[in-house]
């Protein structure tokens, strides 16, 4: 078997960022937060049936991967809107690698 090559950093960051955006529940996280200017913990127990625990875990995943981080105010979640250009730019240069190809 051949050897896998370490990946370049831009898919490192692409690898967390589709780890971290595929689970469902995380997936309505990041939507409920479009959808606001921010929301705390206890805002997302109502939309998950889920535990403040689990909650937390899953918003500790979307921190780490850079797609969240606290507002202004220090207490509250919203999205890093650079993170998600940052997704777009990248999956348009796959696309045009995928496009040159053919």
């Amino acid at each position: 078997m051949k050897p896998v090559q370490p990946l370049a950093i831009d898919d490192d960051r692409a690898v967390a960022i589709c780890r971290a955006l595929g689970n469902p529940a995380r997936m309505l996280i990041v939507r409920e937060l479009a959808r606001q200017s921010g929301c705390v913990n206890s805002d997302f127990l109502t939309l998950l049936p889920l535990a403040h625990s689990t909650v937390s875990g899953h918003l500790r995943v979307l921190r780490d991967a850079g797609l969240v981080g606290l507002c202004d105010d220090g207490r509250s979640y919203c999205l890093e809107p650079l993170a998600f250009e940052w997704l777009a730019r990248f999956s348009r240069s796959v696309t045009a690698q995928t496009v040159a190809v053919r």
